[in-house]
């Protein structure tokens, strides 16, 4: 973290790593992933297109939704690092039609209009994406 960032500091976040519980203070991080990300790209069995629009929209009060392929439903997010970077951690709950799904995920943003991350299905698989900031 540089000098200039660490000057615009305003959050606590506690992180439990290897070496115990430590309180670091983080810029806040709202500001970039409060947005519409469009779904370029999904990997479940290898990298595949996406053959209808798919989306990750994250708004405020840790709240957000999604929709890839015929799975669609709500997030609940926070903050944290990811690999060092800033990140979000996230339950879902959805459903590909009447079935109700579960599970978890995360993302990071790299540079600034592009955001990866991975879901997890509970009992289940998991996919890759890959978004772009989008309207």
């Amino acid at each position: 973290m540089s000098k200039s960032e660490e000057t615009t500091l305003r959050r606590h976040v506690r992180i439990t790593g290897a070496d115990g519980e430590a309180t670091r203070l983080l810029r806040d991080l709202s500001d970039p992933f409060i947005a519409h990300w469009r779904v370029q790209c999904i990997d479940a069995a290898g990298n595949r297109e996406l053959s209808e629009p798919a989306h990750l929209t994250i708004s405020g009060m840790r709240h957000g939704h999604f929709q890839i392929g015929e799975l669609r439903g709500q997030i609940d997010y926070r903050y944290t690092l990811h690999c060092g970077k800033p990140a979000i951690e996230f339950s879902w709950l959805g459903a590909p039609g009447s079935r109700a799904r579960c599970g978890r995920g995360w993302a990071v943003i790299c540079g600034t209009e592009v955001l990866r991350g991975r879901m997890f299905v509970h009992d289940g698989g998991e996919l890759g994406f890959i978004c772009r900031k989008g309207s």
